[in-house]
């Protein structure tokens, strides 16, 4: 099942009807002589905090555990951090014992002094709590195949807080909801007991009355109508005697005629094969995929059923094919029965019910349930973007543009905004997000009702910015024209971002950036934005390694020089980011502008202050192109060489989607749900009932992986050496201490592979040829001759 590793991957290969099981890979053991057993798992031992060989012994099982401890709490939008030192409980199960076995060959001497802690089955439980600080409970199980559900019974009835199962998360629903939790689905209740001894042939096979009993008790107990229960999810032994008890024994129990909708019946196990003590919680994890995507997988590999099962008797029906679940009345929540049990005839059984979101209001709390993402597409590389195009492309979603509607939360950022000066600007910029964005629709047309006033009518921002067809007929790059389009570009992106919950802790401005930077602040009028020109002296301080100088040029305007004196900056300052961010107005001095247009651009001097007092550690470029990110950079190398670089972000490109590139940059820039619920405010999606209309999930934490695996060399001798297929004659080689190669065979001639040796008599009594003597000198060559080879 290795391309499993999620809950997607999960849900599209039911959905596909795919069967996912393969065969034991070769490099693992010799399938001809030993039983399971795990060869080099990856460790994250930095995440872990695990020295490399202590870790090599622990168990393969308890490695992959603990890195499905952290992919689970991604999945729940969880951080591990948070349940640091919470008195979190934990009930694990496992089942095999394969690693202890294997390595309970190696002689005393090379076994690690770790052996034995790292080896015991009970150990998986308190290597959670330990290594991640949980202190509540903890408890190992192992009841064969019931154990997941053992575990689950467990902690649905205990009194703890939250509970890892295996890798399901449990809640009380109050809990989930008040926290925003992604929620699957929900346990209406589980019950569990053993099924005594009536009517039992021996104590492995289960009991058709203590079956029927315990799912007896469990609906009474809920007073649940059974009529409800659409589908069950069975344990499926994939035996012929557990089948047919269990299959007749729901059948009883429901019992429905041919006049009542089909009991449907369905068993992970045709997709995974048997999980052994993981069987219970793979059914749980199929359920709560069917719940939640509302609709029912197929078993595969199934032809008919079992004639002494009374399928037609109880109206019992395989699903064949991929089914959506039915329009119920008034409302009501979808409900499936999971049934497991195991050798010894413990019996659990869990109603699971669809979870139903209050759908009054979009902002209650940091999640987003069912909600119809219709025009956002947000990917962090190229191949993703063309992986996740093709998925919904094959999946026929609307040809719009999807995203990523459940982030997590992040660590505090302190952002700063970075208005960059003119020469960005392009003739086509700010015109997707203009007929997409309404709220930089307005800013636009705001602005352009007040530049009209002040160039008397002599040009319009929208004739410039929006109207005009191609880039010949644009003035965009003419010194006089392109300040007020780059003013309002800045302008209207800041307002969206800060609509979006995204608050500069710091602001800085780029020489023709100041404008724009001094209004989103508060600190200037719409009227402050004043035409200026440009003589001989340092202009410009980018960084360092950037430095521009002015001097007497046939240009239009200078500025950041000496004829910028002669111009007198309009006074009267009034709020504008109140109606932005609702902030009081910052006092500033009357020369702002005018010394800002005249003066050195110490844009160095500015971050290097930044860096000093650390105020930011995410720069968001206000521009219709990043022009300043390198500056930044240099900036950051040349202050501290130790000192990582801070995330530098760009609100639009030239030439690329408008929306991608800002909504990338905010997908980079937090993760913060509320960010995200602000955003889907912004736009008045409404709420819709198929879940299936949108794509949910961030990717998984990416361990950084690394070999880990503790072995004697007889050990691996003995586990990888039987490689061949056995000889007849020449049996299997022996691995000692001889200096001789030895093999041994056990020769019965009542056997078909040994009956040939009857023909060969002399007065009736059968000897060994001789040409068989020359058959075991040759095999037995040929084997060490490919050993060596392989060394």
């Amino acid at each position: 099942m290795s391309d499993i590793h999620s809950l997607n991957d999960l849900w599209y290969s039911l959905k596909e009807s795919r069967d996912v099981g393969s065969a034991t890979p070769i490099h693992r053991f010799d399938l001809e002589s030993f039983t399971a057993h795990m060869h080099n798992m990856n460790n994250n031992g930095q995440l872990l905090q695990k020295r490399l060989r202590a870790a090599g012994s622990v168990d393969p099982c308890h490695r992959l555990l603990m890195l499905k401890f952290v992919h689970s709490f991604d999945d729940a939008e969880y951080s591990v951090g948070k349940m640091n030192g919470t008195k979190t409980s934990v009930r694990i199960e496992q089942f095999s014992t394969d690693h202890a076995i294997a390595t309970t060959r190696m002689k005393p001497e090379h076994r690690s002094r770790f052996h034995e802690l790292n080896t015991l089955l009970y150990n998986a439980s308190p290597r959670l709590p330990y290594h991640f600080n949980l202190q509540g409970s903890n408890v190992s199980l192992d009841v064969t195949c019931l154990s997941s559900s053992e575990a689950l019974h467990m902690a649905v009835c205990g009194v703890d807080h939250l509970v890892l199962m295996l890798m399901v998360m449990l809640k009380r629903l109050s809990d989930a909801e008040y926290d925003g939790d992604c929620i699957y689905c929900v346990s209406r209740d589980v019950l569990s007991g053993h099924d005594g001894n009536e009517d039992k042939i021996n104590f492995v096979v289960s009991s058709p009355v203590g079956q029927g009993r315990l799912l007896e008790n469990i609906y009474s107990r809920n007073n649940f109508d059974t009529r409800k229960i659409l589908f069950v999810e069975a344990h499926d032994t994939r035996t012929s005697v557990g089948d047919l008890i269990e299959t007749n024994c729901l059948g009883r129990f429901f019992n429905r005629s041919n006049l009542d909708p089909p009991l449907l019946l369905g068993s992970i196990k045709s997709n995974l094969g048997h999980t052994e003590g993981a069987a219970g919680v793979a059914s749980l994890i199929k359920v709560a995929m069917c719940v939640y995507h509302r609709g029912i997988t197929e078993i595969i590999q199934f032809t008919s059923f079992n004639p002494k099962i009374d399928a037609q008797k109880y109206n019992l029906h395989i699903l064949q094919n991929f089914t959506p679940y039915p329009s119920l009345p008034n409302n009501e929540k979808v409900a499936i029965g999971v049934n497991s049990f195991g050798m010894g005839d413990t019996t659990t059984h869990a109603i699971i019910e669809e979870y139903q979101p209050n759908k009054k209001t979009s902002v209650e709390n940091g999640h987003i349930n069912g909600y119809h993402i219709k025009t956002i597409l947000i990917f962090l590389s190229h191949q993703q973007l063309q992986e996740r195009i093709n998925v919904f492309l094959t999946e026929q979603v609307s040809p719009g543009l999807s995203i990523i509607s459940r982030p997590t939360i992040s660590l505090a950022q302190k952002i700063c905004f970075v208005f960059s000066e003119q020469g960005p600007q392009w003739w086509s910029m700010g015109r997707q997000l203009y007929e997409s964005e309404p709220l930089f629709n307005k800013w636009i047309n705001l602005i352009d009702g007040e530049m009209t006033k002040i160039n008397k009518g002599e040009w319009r921002l929208l004739e410039e910015l929006i109207e005009k067809k191609n880039e010949q007929e644009s003035r965009i790059n003419d010194t006089n024209i392109a300040q007020p389009p780059l003013f309002a570009i800045q302008v209207a992106l800041a307002a969206l971002l800060v609509s979006w919950n995204i608050y500069p802790s710091f602001i800085i401005s780029h020489s023709g950036g100041d404008q724009a930077a001094a209004f989103v602040a508060g600190c200037l009028s719409l009227k402050g934005t004043v035409r200026i020109e440009h003589l001989v002296c340092i202009a410009v301080v980018n960084s360092p390694r950037s430095v521009t100088i002015s001097a007497r040029l046939r240009i239009e305007n200078a500025f950041h020089s000496y004829p910028m004196n002669r111009f007198d900056i309009e006074k009267k300052m009034l709020s504008s980011l109140k109606d932005i961010r609702r902030l009081p107005v910052q006092d500033q001095k009357q020369n702002f502008v005018q010394s800002n247009v005249r003066q050195v651009v110490r844009f160095y001097d500015a971050i290097a202050a930044i860096i000093k007092d650390e105020a930011a550690n995410v720069f968001i470029e206000i521009s219709p192109h990043p022009v300043l990110a390198k500056s930044i950079r240099e900036c950051y190398e040349l202050a501290n060489q130790q000192q990582s670089s801070p995330l530098i972000l760009p609100t639009l490109k030239r030439k690329e989607n408008e929306q991608i590139t800002l909504l990338t940059s905010l997908a980079q820039l937090t993760t913060s749900s509320h960010v995200w619920q602000q955003y889907f405010h912004t736009r008045q999606i409404s709420p819709l009932k198929n879940h299936e209309e949108y794509f949910d999930n961030f990717p998984l934490y990416k361990f950084h992986l690394s070999p880990c695996w503790y072995e004697s060399k007889d050990s691996a001798i003995q586990r990888l050496a039987n490689r061949i297929p056995t000889h007849p004659l020449l049996g299997i080689r022996q691995l000692n201490d001889q200096t001789s190669a030895t093999w041994k065979s056990l020769i019965n001639i009542n056997l078909p592979q040994h009956a040939f040796l009857k023909d060969h008599k002399i007065q009736d009594a059968i000897l060994f040829p001789a040409v068989a003597y020359l058959e075991l000198a040759t095999a037995a060559c040929q084997q060490l001759l490919s050993s060596k080879e392989d060394d």
